[in-house]
């Protein structure tokens, strides 16, 4: 795992190797690609309360007409999320979960 510029062209050209578990490729602020056979996964990690978390946000390249809701959603949480993790709010993720089935 490294930190890389997760640009638009990085995220297409990249491909998966043959590690078992697949490769990380990550913003270093928690957002990473997750890289499998099977497909290429957006997810952030974060601590909360001393506990490790990740937060599946879908999959690469988003299907349409998911595709516009996918980049807001990241836009938009990751900041709310990482101050709300600051202010020591209880954890986000079934109420982000819940927001995007909202919608």
């Amino acid at each position: 795992m490294g930190d890389v510029g997760l640009t638009d062209t990085f995220v297409k050209n990249i491909k998966p190797t043959a590690a078992a578990d697949g490769d990380k490729h990550t913003d270093g602020q928690g957002l990473y690609l997750h890289v499998k056979q099977a497909g290429k996964y957006w997810r952030v990690s974060y601590r909360f309360d001393g506990k490790q978390k990740l937060l599946a946000m879908g999959v690469y390249p988003p299907q349409a007409p998911q595709a516009l809701g996918l980049l807001l959603i990241v836009g938009m949480v990751l900041p709310y999320l990482r101050s709300s993790l600051v202010d020591g709010q209880s954890d986000l993720a079934p109420r982000i979960r819940n927001h995007r089935r909202a919608q």
